[in-house]
């Protein structure tokens, strides 16, 4: 899989932290399931707003919190839950993915 990448903004006027991660995957497909596997799982705390979409091969995910801890955990929660799914796709996924 080529590398990720993580961009972080202030909103000036609300005063939110936010953070988008862009993971690319080597097809449409596979980042499709990736966002079923990991959009079901809501934010335990209602102050954190986490949203996935994809884009051509890479699952998007944007992170907006008021504080920079709060955002700093999601996104490692949310990273630990990629990585288990990534490994799980790789375990028992096609082959080759041509395949998907």
């Amino acid at each position: 899989m080529a590398t990720s990448s993580v961009k972080k903004t202030v909103e000036r006027n609300s005063g939110l932290l936010s953070m988008e991660l862009r993971v690319p995957f080597p097809s449409q497909q596979l980042a499709l399931v990736a966002y079923g596997s990991l959009f079901p799982d809501p934010e335990p705390r209602k102050e954190i707003v986490k949203k996935l979409r994809v884009e051509d091969k890479e699952l998007v995910v944007l992170f907006t919190a008021p504080q920079a801890r709060l955002l700093r955990v999601a996104f490692h929660s949310f990273l630990d839950h990629l990585d288990m799914t990534i490994q799980t796709m790789e375990k028992f996924g096609p082959a080759d993915p041509q395949d998907v």
